[in-house]
């Protein structure tokens, strides 16, 4: 066993999510609909996209989605002609042999000749969303509100509506694996509720891919202001969600020693809780870091002081290769320990890891909490020194 550990802890920023390891992929268990836990959320409340989204935007001059006043607001100018702009997952995906069921928000208060729409959609490529997909929105054209959906497969394209009285709703989305059949609807879930199915896509015709969520709009020659158009409160209810590979990194702080120690092994954590309680304090996971297979993630190295009782831990080879040429007899090093993103190597969806220094207490503390962050650097600035972001970590 390491002499004296530490370990960090997980927080999602106000993601709701419940996961376990599986074959290399955290997965998001499965739930009834309805649940009172479901298995993802997103207000939109925070004003700025998160980790949880890449934008999509095929003319920015023209058509924007923008999270604003706590929605994701669709605004376009009357030189729009089709563009779309959205958001799409970035690090999750529903398994299509899993049934699943997503709900959205919306409102869409124009009467217009022109047309415009917002929508809840699948692909089964971030990157090239329009060319494959399924779409389920709601718009006006001709001054008749309706609900919509769309499925273009390659050159093959379907598409019907339906007449859509009021401005606000919920679209409802739902997916019987067994059956291959998506299930559209604004009252609920499942056959029972919807106007329209979509039979034999993912499965058969998309091959079993896993797919990407998406939320957007687009117009046709309409100036859509902020208001008028806009979607809210996504909930997932159901599902099994593919997210990359990931690490959990356990954090401990010792009261004896003013110390903490991180690790990435259940065999250390668990001995330290079971064997070391009097010395170190469980505070659970920090964040998760990715595995030695992700080309952009980097090793983050280890050292222990028995000068100072305490571990150091660093991304920086120019730092690991001055303690070790400079400071042998004060720092003993214990090698790679886990991987992390450089800064300006990490993904999108990556977060921030956050490093402290404690000239008092001769060790290292870090963090991605954002609130524990500004508590230390507003009350605590005579104990520790913020150093800045010492890596990115997975959500």
């Amino acid at each position: 066993m390491l002499k004296n550990t530490c370990v960090c802890l997980l927080v999602l920023g106000g993601i709701c999510v419940v996961s376990t390891g599986l074959g290399g992929v955290a997965m998001a268990q499965d739930k009834a609909f309805g649940s009172d836990q479901p298995i993802r959320t997103e207000d939109f409340d925070d004003n700025a996209r998160g980790a949880l989204w890449d934008a999509y935007v095929e003319d920015p001059n023209t058509c924007q989605v923008i999270e604003t006043n706590g929605r994701l607001e669709l605004r376009t100018t009357e030189d729009a002609y089709g563009a779309f702009a959205g958001y799409i997952s970035s690090v999750w995906r529903f398994d299509p042999t899993e049934d699943f069921a997503v709900r959205v928000d919306f409102h869409y208060d124009l009467k217009t000749l022109a047309k415009g729409r917002i929508n809840i959609g699948l692909a089964p490529s971030n990157e090239d969303p329009r060319t494959q997909r399924v779409d389920f929105g709601v718009g006006c054209a001709d001054r008749f509100p309706s609900y919509w959906y769309k499925v273009k497969n390659g050159y093959s394209i379907r598409s019907s509506y339906v007449n859509r009285g009021p401005d606000d709703g919920v679209l409802y989305l739902s997916y019987n694996a067994t059956d291959d059949v998506l299930y559209l609807g604004d009252g609920g879930y499942g056959a029972q509720m919807a106007w329209m199915t979509v039979t034999g896509l993912l499965r058969d015709q998309w091959g079993g891919e896993p797919v990407y969520l998406y939320l957007g709009g687009t117009a046709e020659e309409l100036a859509i202001a902020s208001g008028n158009a806009y979607l809210d409160n996504l909930v997932v209810d159901q599902g099994f969600l593919l997210e990359p590979a990931a690490t959990e990194v356990y954090r401990f702080w010792s009261p004896v020693t003013g110390t903490h120690f991180y690790t990435i092994e259940p065999d250390e954590r668990d001995s330290l809780i079971a064997d070391f309680s009097d010395v170190w304090t469980y505070e659970g996971v920090a964040f998760r870091v990715p595995t030695a297979a992700d080309t952009n993630a980097m090793p983050v190295y280890r050292f222990y002081s028995k000068s100072f009782a305490s571990h150091f831990y660093t991304l920086f080879e120019w730092e690991r290769d001055k303690l070790i040429s400079e400071y042998p007899d004060v720092w003993e090093y214990e090698g790679p320990v886990f991987y992390t993103y450089p800064e300006g190597m990490q993904p999108e969806w990556a977060i921030p890891v956050y490093r402290f220094w404690s000239p008092s207490k001769t060790t290292h503390l870090f963090t991605v909490d954002k609130k524990e962050r500004d508590n230390i650097i507003r009350q605590s600035s005579h104990i520790w020194t913020y150093e800045g972001i010492a890596w990115y970590a997975n959500q």
